[in-house]
């Protein structure tokens, strides 16, 4: 699976490799990005996300279908739009033949204006519909992707278009008989019943020392995605000058058969089986429970770090961290269990999540973010009731699945510097607007922190390594006290006129 999707960026759009948010950023900056939505462009990067995925690779989806949904807003564009544009033009055109050129610019930059528009609400559009958050959505588009101009009108807009999206989402759901709660983290069917988070005062250090941690993890993660893509481009430009054009997809296939091996062998060497919980091996079967890997246990009981790094997929997985148990027994047994276990999947899943950066395949970092924040936040809330902290200091702190959604929250925030985004887009994802404090907690720490680390996030970074024209909307601190006339040439006076009259100014004698 894994080379099949490589195979495809290979052979049929090259520019399908990564996320393509770099070179988004750089077409709604204003620049022509040639390849980046023609041809197969869009096939590529939905099915080659989808590949990437199934092949267990520690990869999202969310940037390949963000770029996907706004090529989709740029075609719908292109066809509805474009013959009102040639029809104007040519109607103009016709009154006044002497200044055909200018109005032919100007009708190439209102079209190039109004594509980009429609490649906002496309982006929008996919996002909403990987996450079922529309208005997240919006606000993903405007805190990612676009720079100072969003016009008042297309706010409703992308609006529209998110929730058409959710609703064309669930209309696919319900016809394929899948679940629509399949993309909702937390649900009344979980085997684990969640409780609303009550913030209390006593809780808001412990949630500033976890934004603290998700920052320092999150400036990490971005310095060593940078790192590696910089090792595997010298990589690629060396297997290029020596013929070695598939190079790309057999890395591919080898990384996807390293991971699986890895991850498969890890949960037999590094963790130990544990006891199901009373009440749910009761009510059902191992095999029916999504969240509990039965491995090589034996009956009744689950290795906790194959439900981790081995679930059916990554709702499971995520739904298991952010769970709460209802028995005495079962947090007993989960904090002992993770106490050991989490570590060792927060630094496999670091590992082999660093390590996709370059790889010629579509991939996002939204969700492997989500898994690495989870890890460090329901270990850390963990840690506090193993080592005796919560008793010692007489601490009343939320279940761990609440502190677990915290750590996302802020390694989604070190990583990508949202805010808004992130919070709207997790509470809609959680169905618990309860949350939303602690999570606005959370982000602001672990953002403060990662941009003190590392000023710049992966995706800025990638937008200079891959030399994408982008024009930033705030002066460059080198220049911040330097006047203009420093930089301006002077001529003579009688060049300058020469110069003008030669090409027929008005009003130049």
């Amino acid at each position: 699976l894994a080379a099949a999707s490589a195979a495809l960026v290979t052979l049929l759009h090259p520019l399908s490799k990564g996320s393509g948010l770099p070179e988004l950023k750089g077409y709604l900056n204003g620049n022509d990005m040639p390849g980046l939505f023609v041809g197969p462009g869009i096939f590529v990067r939905a099915l080659g996300a989808v590949l990437a995925t199934s092949a267990g690779i520690c990869v999202g989806r969310e940037g390949p279908l963000v770029v996907a949904g706004g090529g989709v807003g740029v075609f719908v564009t292109q066809l509805l739009s474009g013959v009102c544009f040639k029809s104007w033009v040519r109607r103009t055109t016709l009154i006044s033949t002497g200044q055909a050129r200018q109005v032919h610019d100007l009708a190439k930059h209102s079209f190039g204006r109004a594509k980009r528009c429609g490649c906002i609400m496309g982006g929008a559009a996919g996002i909403a519909a990987a996450f079922n958050a529309p208005i997240g959505g919006v606000l993903y588009m405007l805190e990612e992707t676009t720079v100072e101009h969003w016009p008042k009108e297309l706010t409703f807009k992308t609006f529209v278009a998110t929730t058409m999206a959710v609703l064309g989402t669930r209309l696919c759901l319900d016809l394929s008989g899948s679940k629509v709660d399949t993309l909702v983290v937390d649900r009344s069917q979980h085997p684990f019943t969640s409780k609303h988070f009550d913030f209390s005062w006593q809780q808001l250090p412990v949630i500033m020392v976890l934004g603290v941690a998700a920052g320092f993890l999150s400036a990490a993660y971005t310095q060593g995605m940078v790192q590696v893509w910089k090792l595997r481009e010298r990589a690629h430009c060396c297997a290029w000058r020596r013929g070695l054009h598939g190079s790309h997809i057999v890395e591919a296939a080898l990384y996807a058969v390293v991971t699986a091996v890895v991850l498969v062998l890890l949960p037999l060497v590094a963790a130990h089986c544990a006891e199901v919980p009373e009440h749910l091996a009761e009510d059902a079967r191992m095999q029916e429970v999504d969240i509990y890997a039965h491995y090589l246990c034996e009956e009744g009981s689950y290795n906790e770090l194959a439900a981790l790094l081995l679930p059916v997929g990554w709702e499971e997985a995520l739904k298991n961290l952010y769970s709460e148990c209802t028995t005495a027994q079962c947090r007993e047994n989960k904090v002992e269990t993770e106490v050991a276990s989490l570590p060792w999947a927060l630094l496999t899943y670091y590992i082999f999540t660093v390590g996709t950066a370059g790889l010629g395949m579509p991939m996002g970092t939204f969700v492997p973010n989500m898994f690495l924040g989870a890890f460090l936040g329901r270990w850390f809330r963990q840690a506090l009731d193993w080592y005796g902290f919560t008793e010692r200091w007489d601490l009343q702190l939320a279940h761990p699945g609440v502190y677990a959604f915290l750590g996302s929250a802020g390694m989604l925030a070190g990583f990508t510097r949202m805010s808004v985004a992130i919070v709207v887009i997790l509470v809609e994802l959680s169905n618990n607007i309860s949350l939303s404090l602690g999570l606005m907690v959370s982000i602001c720490i672990a953002r403060r922190v990662s941009k003190t680390l590392v000023y710049h996030d992966f995706c800025d970074q990638l937008v200079v390594l891959k030399k994408v024209p982008f024009l930033r909307a705030e002066c460059p601190a080198a220049l911040k006290l330097e006047p203009v006339g420093n930089h301006c040439g002077r001529v003579p006076p009688e060049v300058v006129l020469k110069v003008e009259a030669s090409a027929g100014a008005a009003g130049v004698p």
